[in-house]
């Protein structure tokens, strides 16, 4: 199924970002969202993930499957501790991660420390799931 944009408007305050915006994202291409800063291509996608709502039109998308993305500054709720962020994305259980990737080296950055650690993915895990999720 196609995602579909019908005529979305989006603004911050007065600030108009997105007006009467119409426009189809093929399924199963690539599309290429880009233009200058502050054209609104943030807005675009925080509004196709459903992390805001827009003023006027509506967004159809993929009912039946995840979406995701990856951001270049972080994307964290600052509101929710770090176990609850994890639990957003992380529909395994730590026991069947930690099965599924023994063995495996993982790089782990806890915030604390400010430091890059190399971990066993056994061993990352089990921090994790005694020090973080609970």
């Amino acid at each position: 199924m196609d995602i579909k944009v019908d005529h979305v408007s989006k603004a911050y305050g007065e600030q108009q970002i997105l007006r009467d915006l119409c426009c189809v994202f093929p399924e199963g291409k690539t599309t290429c969202i880009r233009g200058r800063s502050g054209c609104g291509k943030t807005t675009l996608i925080r509004l196709l993930l459903g992390l805001d709502i827009p003023d006027k039109g509506k967004i159809e998308v993929i009912s039946d499957r995840k979406i995701s993305a990856v951001f270049q500054e972080d994307r964290l709720c600052e509101n929710l501790s770090a176990a609850s962020n994890i639990r957003l994305v992380c529909t395994e259980t730590i026991d069947y991660i930690l099965k599924k990737t023994e063995g495996k080296t993982l790089i782990f950055v806890t915030h604390e420390e400010q430091e890059a650690v190399w971990l066993k993915a056994d061993k990352t895990l089990k921090f994790m799931k005694d020090h973080l999720i609970k």
